[in-house]
């Protein structure tokens, strides 16, 4: 009788386990869900500005964020010119539709005028409106009062 009694109880103990352990394979990995579109390298090519798109304002810049599966996201820009370049990693998240960023390191052959530009600051932390979409992202950053949206393309799309 104690024999079944202790069986009953251990159906019980591995029915309970095996709905808790399939609640944690069903739920998303934290950040996982929200940053898997994001991995692969987006190339700024358009800004919105009160609503109205606009070409990027200097076409001899090239500015590109590459995110990989290890919320490693790596910011780098030059000019067409060959006049240098600034480039940073950063840790990445997004939760509710911001972009959390933390500068980790910048990249020591950086141009010297990067060293004045706070997106090339080991330590800054930064939060930024972010919308993901399959085609774009768009990233709303702040102009003084306003916002200005820098608008990304997948670089299977994009055409310099």
């Amino acid at each position: 009788m104690v024999t079944a009694h202790i069986m009953s109880e251990a159906l019980k103990f591995n029915k309970v386990c095996a709905f808790i352990l399939a609640l944690i394979l069903a739920a998303p990995v934290m950040g996982a869900t929200s940053q898997q579109p994001l991995m692969g390298t987006w190339h700024f090519t358009e800004i919105i500005y009160r609503g109205v798109r606009q070409p990027r304002p200097n076409p001899a810049l090239h500015l590109f964020w590459k995110f990989d599966e290890n919320a490693r996201e790596t910011l780098h820009w030059d000019h067409s010119d060959g006049a240098g370049f600034c480039e940073r990693t950063a840790r990445f998240e997004v939760v509710d539709g911001t972009l959390l960023e933390e500068v980790l390191a910048v990249n020591y052959e950086n141009d010297p005028s990067c060293s004045s530009d706070p997106d090339m600051q080991v330590g800054r932390v930064s939060a930024n409106p972010i919308q993901i979409y399959s085609h774009e992202i768009q990233l709303s950053l702040s102009l003084g009062d306003e916002q200005i949206i820098y608008v990304l393309v997948p670089e299977e799309l994009f055409q310099d």
